[in-house]
């Protein structure tokens, strides 16, 4: 059996993505939404990415774009951390996103003010960036968690 993968060459990096997973397309479609200015629009095709979500794969992917349309600093945080909980049930194919997941998780803790918390998980970023392909994606990552780093004291 095939499976029809769309390749997505970014800044160097590539990630192949299945385009007849309905979660990622959603999600694909929920960026563009917020791209276009339809955050709504946006919040409605990631709130139906996790609603049909049939494993930790996918619950990890939807979560994590379900994070970036939180109110508050609270329920950000709920969301990047089932992103997580949800990586660490999947294989190999998350392994790429950790820095970003331990980085979004490490940012929604310095958000609440939770600074030692904020320093474990942006370490933990730090820590896995080995796992992110070369290119520009590695570098900005790389960036943001210094600059975080630096934030919260190292």
């Amino acid at each position: 059996m095939v499976t029809h993968k769309m390749i997505i060459i970014k800044g160097g990096n590539i990630l192949e993505i299945d385009v007849n997973n309905p979660v990622v397309k959603l999600c694909g479609e929920g960026i563009q939404a917020e791209l276009a200015g339809r955050t709504t629009e946006a919040i409605e095709l990631c709130t139906r990415a996790w609603e049909m979500r049939k494993d930790d794969y996918d619950a990890c992917i939807a979560a994590h774009y379900m994070a970036r349309y939180q109110e508050n600093a609270e329920d950000t945080l709920k969301w990047n951390m089932r992103a997580l909980e949800h990586a660490a049930a999947v294989d190999k194919r998350v392994l790429g996103f950790y820095a970003s997941l331990y980085l979004n998780v490490g940012k929604s803790n310095e958000d609440l003010g939770n600074l030692p918390e904020a320093r474990h998980y942006y370490e933990l970023a730090s820590a896995k960036l080995d796992m992110v392909p070369d290119g520009e994606y590695k570098e900005t990552l790389k960036s943001g968690i210094k600059t975080a780093l630096e934030r919260v004291g190292e």
